[in-house]
């Protein structure tokens, strides 16, 4: 799969959108990986010390609308509203999510985030979330 578009077509979606150019300090991803599910499209979108899994569904996860794959337990969890959407944010970094999820014109979508350094805590400020909710929604 090598695009945004066969990841939602393969998904049943009609539509599967993901930030265009920078995201925010982080730069360009050097690779993106697309994978679809029934359902649910997924990208995972490598940098040079971090990588970030983006999923879109037209359905809720096993835990309301956190589709995001992630069971893990975090010291914080909080909400951030952005661009008029009200986002859930998990991670051991106060204000730094690694994990992300919300819910915007019917769909579902989520953010996972992964330091690749050893960066095991690394998460996404706001501003860096707001690029993908803003392509997202």
């Amino acid at each position: 799969m090598t695009s945004a578009d066969e990841a939602a077509k393969g998904a049943g979606l009609d539509a599967f959108a993901l930030p265009n150019g920078e995201i925010a300090d982080m730069g360009k991803p050097f690779e993106i990986t697309y994978r679809c599910m029934d359902g649910m499209a997924q990208a995972r979108l490598e940098f040079p010390a971090a990588a970030i899994t983006a999923r879109t569904s037209s359905s809720e996860g096993v835990e309301g609308a956190d589709i995001s794959g992630d069971y893990n337990t975090y010291a914080h969890e909080w909400t951030e509203e952005i661009g008029g959407v009200t986002v859930a944010c998990a991670g051991n970094r106060e204000g730094e999510s690694t994990k992300t999820y919300w819910n915007a014109g019917g769909l579902y979508h989520s953010l996972v985030a992964e330091g690749l350094g050893g960066d095991v805590d690394f998460g996404l400020t706001p501003e860096r979330i707001a690029v993908f909710v803003e392509a997202m929604k």
